[in-house]
């Protein structure tokens, strides 16, 4: 919710991480991270390419949490998550990452690079996807929602990439594939309603939600129905996530820089 903000920690760099993207005066390795092509703006907050060699046996442990889903795209590195079904193992694949209720340990070893799509409350019902509250705390195989023998399965996805690319081809490709998935899909702007809430939750997340719903003329359980809808958890959930600072919506990583064994860091992002 908001202006593009990080609050990550990491590691400075060192002869085992090597962005291809840069570093940060303070040696973080930087991501392509940017706002999506304008008529993009009403479904996608955020699109970001990431990519980090690092010295073989290296293996980076991070926490990845967001308050909507991100489609993410693994080329490289191989990944692991412990998620709402357990733990899993992840390599090259398209994934879709459902909203977090509480941080996701995640780790990479070797080399990586990805490409996301962070997706704003409301796009996924309006993109047709599974219901948000289903995706919740899960990683779910792009295959198992919109994959198609002639459009849009993993492989073909990564194929289309293609991982040798400069990461902004990426970010071109990652946007046209989500307005084939917008025309296929048919999908309507999340609500107004819904945009005004998360700038609102975002600037106060305090707000009064009776009050919210009388400026903006609408039934205080409708708004809740809505709400829920969109982020999968109820206003009160939404409100509690927010004054615990807890909101970040897109995760710039899978951008998550990586660190030497055995170090930690966390990374997240706050974005409109």
């Amino acid at each position: 919710m908001g202006v593009a903000n990080s609050g990550s920690e990491f590691a400075a760099a060192s002869p085992e991480l090597r962005s291809a993207l840069g570093h940060t005066r303070g040696g973080e390795p930087l991501s392509n991270n940017r706002a999506p092509a304008d008529d993009l703006a009403p479904w996608v907050a955020r699109v970001y390419a990431t990519k980090v060699d690092m010295d073989p046996g290296g293996t980076m442990h991070c926490g990845l949490i967001s308050d909507t889903p991100v489609m993410r795209v693994l080329f490289s590195g191989d990944w692991t998550a412990r998620t709402r079904d357990g733990f899993g193992r992840y390599h090259q694949a398209a994934l879709l990452f459902g909203a977090h209720t509480k941080r996701m340990p995640v780790s990479v070893s070797g080399s990586f690079a990805t490409v996301g799509v962070a997706l704003k409350p409301g796009a996924m019902p309006a993109l047709k996807g599974p219901s948000v509250e289903d995706t919740l705390d899960r990683i779910i195989l792009y295959d198992h929602i919109y994959g198609h023998e002639e459009w849009g399965t993993s492989r073909q996805m990564i194929e289309w990439f293609d991982p040798g690319a400069p990461p902004e081809r990426w970010l071109k490709v990652a946007e046209a594939l989500v307005r084939q998935l917008i025309e296929r899909s048919r999908a309507k702007p999340p609500l107004p309603v819904i945009e005004a809430f998360d700038r609102a939750v975002f600037a106060d997340p305090n707000l009064n939600l009776a009050e919210f719903a009388e400026e903006h003329m609408i039934d205080r359980r409708r708004l809740e129905r809505q709400i829920k809808r969109a982020y999968g958890q109820s206003a009160t959930q939404v409100l509690r996530r927010a004054r615990r600072s807890i909101l970040p919506r897109t995760c710039s990583a899978w951008r998550m820089t990586a660190r030497p064994k055995r170090r930690r860091c966390g990374s997240s992002i706050k974005a409109t």
